[in-house]
């Protein structure tokens, strides 16, 4: 995990931006809340009882929604004109859906609730 990312963060449980990263957890200085890390990705929340399903599902944009189609699109248009070395934080980060996008940049933070 890039410890860039560290002054970013905020612990959901007490509110409060002192994280540390220990392993492959981060961990709140604060309220001792830990977040798992995997892949580069923090995970704040704890996995709902079905996430394992969705991340079983294979890829496929033709399944799109409107909206997530609108998301691309505008990811496109946007992060296109972007430098690589901007940060770039992908809250919801899923299975990477977005990943063509994102790869390009120096620092990217990918953010979600499952482990995928």
């Amino acid at each position: 995990m890039d410890l860039k990312v560290l002054p970013f963060m905020r612990c959901i449980a007490c509110r409060k931006t002192e994280v540390t990263l220990r392993g492959e957890v981060v961990v709140c200085i604060s309220c001792g809340e830990k977040y798992a890390v995997k892949n580069g990705k923090v995970f704040v929340r704890h996995a709902p009882e079905n996430a394992r399903e969705f991340v079983d599902r294979e890829v496929n944009k033709k399944k799109w929604s409107i909206a997530r189609h609108a998301i691309e699109a505008y990811l496109k248009k946007n992060l296109g004109a972007e430098g690589v070395k901007k940060t770039v934080c992908d809250m919801g980060t899923g299975t990477a859906a977005f990943e063509e996008l994102t790869n390009r940049f120096e620092t990217m933070i990918g953010v979600d609730f499952f482990p995928y």
